[in-house]
Order: C-alpha cells, then structure tokens, then sequence
C-alpha cells in the first residue's frame, strides 16, 4: 500500500514538495511560509475529469501538511 502523500526537500534550498500520489497535483512551498508560498500544480497524467475536485485535493493535502508536518510549513 502506498502513501498518498510524499514530502520531499526541493533542489531548491528552503523549499519543499508535497506530491498527492493519488490525484496527481503538487505543491511546492518554503519552509516555514507554507500559507504565502505554496504553488500547485498539476502533473501529465492529472484527470481533467477531476478539475472541480481540484480545491478539495489541495485542503487535504494542507490538513495533512498541517497534521504531519505542523513545524515545516508554520
């Protein structure tokens, strides 16, 4: 079974990416300035059938942030 959610350090020093395995979006933030700097996106394989639920995959993916990872993006 595979994690939804992978956190990994960017190449870019201070930054960040969280990638939802499951519907295909990321988001790529600075340490501790999660609310200011977050950036989506989305990858190739990203449903198009899937764009409404698109504000909904980002508030799971920052309730998990927040839950998981609370010191990193605050």
């Amino acid at each position: 079974m595979s994690e939804r959610f992978i956190l990994q350090k960017s190449t870019d020093p201070e930054y960040w990416v969280c990638t939802d395995t499951e519907n295909m979006i990321v988001c790529k933030f600075k340490e501790h300035n999660f609310n200011e700097d977050q950036n989506f996106t989305t990858l190739e394989n990203f449903s198009p059938e899937n764009f409404m639920q698109l504000a909904q995959y980002v508030r799971e993916m920052s309730d998990w942030l927040f839950k998981m990872h609370y010191r990193l993006i605050f």
